[in-house]
């Protein structure tokens, strides 16, 4: 594995854990919180599929590379599971916060979808990388369609 391949998959993690790590509160920007909701799956989805690339690239790396880097960088299971916990609780209010059923309903639907695309951020042992990128891809489009369903709701 290449320096420059760990440098990139490090700075990335770094930068979604820097946007992570100082979350916007929803009071100070006068957001609603189905939009805080929004941004924190996207957010959450990125630095575990970001974790995930960088604990590859960990297990690749020499024992000299790895040395220089924490390893907690690559807990891609423990990203997930933050995440989820973060996001339910997010769920809740946002769900709360609209009056309309059609839009909890839509907004449910999403939960489902985005929890369900995060746990199957890691590719199969067996999986080719062809087609672990078209599954990844079928998931973005579902995870979309899922929000744009929200949107119509709203």
């Amino acid at each position: 594995m290449s320096v420059a391949v760990l440098k990139a998959a490090v700075s990335c993690l770094l930068l979604a854990s820097a946007l992570c790590a100082h979350p916007v509160d929803a009071q100070e920007v006068n957001a609603q919180p189905i939009d805080e909701y929004r941004s924190n799956t996207a957010i959450g989805l990125l630095t575990c599929r970001m974790s995930l690339k960088f604990a590859a690239a960990f297990a690749e790396a020499d024992a000299e590379r790895r040395e220089k880097v924490d390893p907690k960088m690559g807990d891609w299971r423990g990203c997930i599971q933050k995440q989820r916990a973060e996001t339910l609780a997010l769920f809740k209010r946002a769900s709360t916060a609209t009056r309309k059923p059609a839009m909890r309903d839509a907004l449910k639907n999403y939960q489902v979808v985005w929890a369900a695309m995060m746990e199957g951020i890691a590719p199969s042992s067996d999986e080719r990388k062809i087609d672990y990128e078209r599954r990844q891809a079928a998931a973005d489009t579902k995870l979309n369609e899922a929000w744009a369903k929200v949107e119509i709701e709203q």
